[in-house]
């Protein structure tokens, strides 16, 4: 768009961002979670009352906004966050005036610590921050490796016994999560189509043992009301 003037390298969500972010959270804590009976016969009593979602992890970008929208999901679930660095979004922490990004490290150790206290930080989380300031604007070809790599990683996960009962989440961005599904079914880089994730969707991704992918559904907003 024509509004880089105004750009933050690492906005904080905006009010309705924080909206969106809690009634995400109410919903995942109480609102019911209709694909657990889709595999149940219809005169099973189990279809009364629909299993509520549950995570075993929750994963975020250690952006900003994502730190911020993990929070609301993290006290409503009782699951504490983990930064994956690899999940930020496409381009990075950068600043662009005449033609020259300017890259900037992001939120420190402790800064997190502060402000997200409990939250799990890889070592590499220091006190310049996390992301590769010599890299300015992140180069597209890094953006669609690091997809490769957290895909890669959840099957190598899916496969391994002790995390059979593994129920993942990520709280990422739209760039980012638009080249991850494609990663899944094996459309890199599809650049002529784009899968728009609208604030605070919810997307669900099945991984089997075998690496086997199925994709349950994309961009669910039905929890957000109109106004938002």
């Amino acid at each position: 768009g024509d509004d880089r003037d105004d750009r933050v390298h690492d906005p904080p969500l905006t009010d309705v961002g924080h909206q969106q972010a809690q009634i995400l959270a109410d919903y995942l804590k109480s609102g019911a979670n209709l694909e657990s009976i889709v595999t149940s016969a219809t005169d099973d009593e189990k279809r009364a009352t629909p299993a509520p979602y549950a995570f075993t992890h929750l994963y975020c970008s250690a952006m900003h906004r994502a730190l911020q929208t993990s929070k609301p999901i993290s006290d409503a679930l009782n699951v504490m966050p983990e930064i994956w660095l690899d999940i930020h979004e496409i381009g990075g922490i950068f600043l662009e005036m005449d033609g020259v990004a300017t890259g900037y490290g992001g939120y420190t150790r402790a800064q997190v610590e502060g402000e997200f206290p409990g939250y799990k930080m890889p070592d590499t989380m220091t006190t310049d921050g996390w992301y590769d300031t010599a890299q300015g604007e992140e180069a597209r070809i890094n953006g669609l490796a690091r997809a490769l790599q957290v895909t890669d990683a959840l099957k190598k996960r899916a496969a391994k016994d002790e995390h059979s009962g593994d129920r993942v989440a990520l709280v990422s961005h739209g760039g980012f999560l638009d080249k991850v599904l494609k990663a899944f079914v094996e459309r890199l880089p599809g650049d002529r189509y784009f899968q728009w994730l609208y604030n605070t969707s919810i997307s669900r991704v099945d991984i089997g043992m075998d690496g086997f992918v199925v994709v349950r559904y994309v961009n669910r907003i039905g929890h957000l009301p109109p106004a938002l």
